[in-house]
């Protein structure tokens, strides 16, 4: 039987690789994505879906590369609506004439626009605050006028979209709109509202994850284990709604189920710890007693996926450090705690429910506790600025002198050899790709 084709949001490690770690699954040639700010070419991802529709299983389709050619072109004013309009189109045209099973997700476009200078980031946050609070003119005042009339025509532009697919929801076999980095209020919220009852989810970079899980996962019950009974309430900083509800509205997604099962999802964060950034984290003594509860239940044989939701952006190095003292680390099954609280908890989902390797934990502890939590930030100090964008000569600079000592840290937890490269010249993404002896 041929695998499920799969359309990326973009060629971000998290959106092309991590799929092809957990299952597998016919990608269409890589140069059709663009990088960063160079957009994929949707015309020729839809020949590609046409050209291998017949006899697939079916398609799951990031909506956003197809239409505007990813993530982050869909947040630039240069789109192209009547062409985004036509692509959809053809998208449905695609699916009856092949019979062909669809299941796809559609961004609602984040408050905060794409940065790659302090100005930028300046104007994003000022954004950010006034979406929340638009009757404030002092908010309004902190945002330059030219900036804020193209980044609200893009909003009404995508708007357009949204309702198109929500109307045309029945065209798909399951379609769902996922929240990019959003607050408790803001205009995403408004926008979401105002599409009536879809299927909805806060997280984006991992809905492709999710719903890979719908198509295929191996097992549907899983049981769910939360460090302490408030971190079900926990907060992160860039969803609408806490742990739990994130937990619920995912798996929902995901089409599985909690239950009482060897496989199982471990939700970790500090007690009486807020969430804050990664870069922030002091050490802290992690709770003797969990960690025995965690290693009898690894002794007992269950399977074991651990999601680290302290932090933001990266892990909590003071758990790593305790596993690390256990000899706990090779035990896992996976583990996840990139970026949001959404993105690594459907990606501790996806890890769990499809088939995970030793591989994709070396990985994620590379790049989720130690990259991101602390040698991301080693590589800004070296380079006196935050990384939004590197030049080749720093790209070098991070690739000398600070991926060497990754390696090295991350062959204390577990015996990988692991390559990094920066994909989009940035230090906020890395990939990874490791191997055992």
């Amino acid at each position: 039987m041929r695998d499920w084709l799969y359309i990326p949001l973009d060629d971000r490690p998290c959106c092309w690789q991590f799929p092809q770690r957990l299952a597998s699954l016919e990608m269409p040639p890589k140069e059709l994505l663009g990088n960063f700010q160079e957009p994929g070419d949707g015309d020729a991802l839809l020949d590609w879906l046409e050209e291998q529709a017949s006899g697939a299983p079916g398609a799951i389709i990031a909506t956003d590369m197809l239409l505007w050619g990813g993530l982050v072109a869909s947040r630039h004013p240069t789109g192209d609506l009547r062409k985004a309009l036509q692509r959809l189109q053809r998208l449905w045209e695609i699916r009856q004439r092949h019979d062909l099973r669809i299941l796809a997700f559609q961004t609602i476009m984040r408050n905060a626009p794409t940065q790659t200078t302090t100005e930028e980031m300046e104007w994003a946050e000022a954004i950010v605050e006034f979406s929340q609070d638009p009757e404030n003119e002092v908010l309004r005042s902190a945002i330059p006028s030219q900036v804020l009339y193209e980044y609200m025509r893009v909003r009404q532009r995508n708007l357009r979209i949204y309702r198109e697919m929500a109307q045309n929801e029945w065209r798909t076999d399951y379609l769902v709109f996922a929240l990019d980095d959003s607050k408790t209020s803001g205009w995403n919220l408004a926008e979401l509202n105002s599409l009536g009852s879809v299927n909805s989810l806060p997280g984006t970079d991992e809905t492709g994850l999710l719903l890979l899980c719908r198509a295929l996962a191996k097992q549907r019950i899983i049981q769910v284990d939360w460090s302490h009974p408030d971190l079900r309430h926990l907060q992160g900083l860039y969803e609408d709604r806490p742990a739990a509800a994130v937990l619920k509205a995912q798996m929902e997604a995901a089409d599985l189920h909690e239950g009482t099962s060897d496989d199982q999802l471990w939700l970790y964060g500090r007690p009486h710890q807020h969430q804050i950034e990664a870069r922030s984290q002091q050490y802290a003594e992690v709770d003797g007693a969990w960690l025995a509860y965690l290693e009898t239940a690894l002794e007992a044989g269950a399977r074991i996926v651990l999601v680290d939701l302290t932090f933001a952006n990266g892990g909590d190095l003071s758990l790593g450090q305790a596993l690390r003292e256990r000899g706990l680390w090779s035990k896992l099954a996976g583990y996840s705690a990139w970026n949001t609280l959404g993105n690594r908890v459907g990606c501790g989902l996806a890890t769990l429910a499809l088939e995970s390797s030793r591989e994709f934990l070396a990985e994620r502890v590379a790049d989720d506790l130690l990259y991101q939590s602390d040698f991301r930030w080693k590589a800004a100090q070296k380079l006196g600025h935050p990384g939004l964008t590197l030049s080749q000569h720093e790209v070098n600079r991070v690739e000398r002198e600070i991926f060497p000592a990754l390696r090295e840290r991350l062959q204390t937890y577990l015996p990988a050899h692991c390559s990094f490269r920066l994909p989009w010249s940035r230090l906020f993404e890395v990939e990874c790709e490791s191997r055992f002896e």
